[in-house]
């Protein structure tokens, strides 16, 4: 008699891991925050797919995830995570508190600034950013933590070349307010300088930028009104937001 009960309950347990490790991800629809909306849920909670992922209103795309549920006796979601919405695509491994804090490491995108596919792009901006970082950290709308490179690639501005970009965060690039040096790639422009991502949550960068011959005399035009140039004719440069 004794033997069959541990059969049962061995038995019981299978079941309910199965069940666990199947649970569709529709069921569970109904804990996602009221900020976060999905059009249509599909796979388990553990390997699965939001197709028409909206956050505050904001459509970023179809994401697919696949989850480690170990992580979660520490308290974390946690896995790798794609996101795609026609040419945009980031994919990266993520962990996330309930607190709105998280790490995500080994992450790669291809952003495409365009309105079309991200409505957020400063208006009149165009052009292409890629980054590839080791580390991002964040906690609530700030990010507290960044190593890696982002480039800024054919930037324009209402048609007019802006050139190419990159921002380097080094790898102790953690703290309050992490900071990464700036510099042109190619174009009309020779800038150098330092990026600081702030707590408002915003950004603030500051540096010197002369003009290249190949620059149009527009943009010539425009650097005039940054003030005096220095003895290698670069004049300073300051500008700030926020996201």
């Amino acid at each position: 008699m004794r033997r069959a009960i541990w059969i049962a309950l061995a038995a019981l347990l299978v079941f309910a891991a199965f069940l666990v490790a199947r649970l569709p991800a529709r069921w569970v629809a109904g804990w996602i925050p009221s900020s976060v909306q999905c059009a249509r849920l599909s796979g388990s909670v553990w390997q699965g797919h939001c197709a028409g992922l909206a956050f505050q209103g904001a459509q970023l795309g179809d994401m697919r995830w696949s989850l480690a549920a170990t992580r979660l006796f520490s308290g974390r979601i946690a896995g790798d995570v794609i996101l795609t919405k026609g040419s945009l695509d980031v994919r990266g491994y993520v962990e996330a508190t309930p607190t709105g804090s998280g790490t995500a490491r080994s992450l790669r995108a291809v952003i495409p600034l365009d309105p079309t596919v991200l409505p957020q792009t400063p208006p009149g901006l165009r052009g292409l950013v890629r980054a590839d970082l080791a580390t991002l950290e964040w906690s609530g709308r700030a990010i507290t933590g960044l190593s890696g490179r982002i480039e800024g690639l054919d930037l324009a501005q209402r048609g007019m070349a802006l050139g190419d970009y990159a921002i380097e965060f080094p790898s102790g690039s953690v703290g309050s307010e992490p900071v990464g040096t700036l510099h042109d790639l190619r174009g009309p422009l020779d800038v150098e300088g330092t990026v600081r991502l702030t707590r408002e949550p915003g950004w603030e960068i500051e540096g010197l930028a002369a003009a290249r011959p190949e620059a149009s005399p527009e943009l010539a035009r425009q650097l005039q009104y940054l003030g005096r140039p220095d003895s290698a004719g670069r004049r300073p440069f300051s500008i700030a937001g926020t996201w």
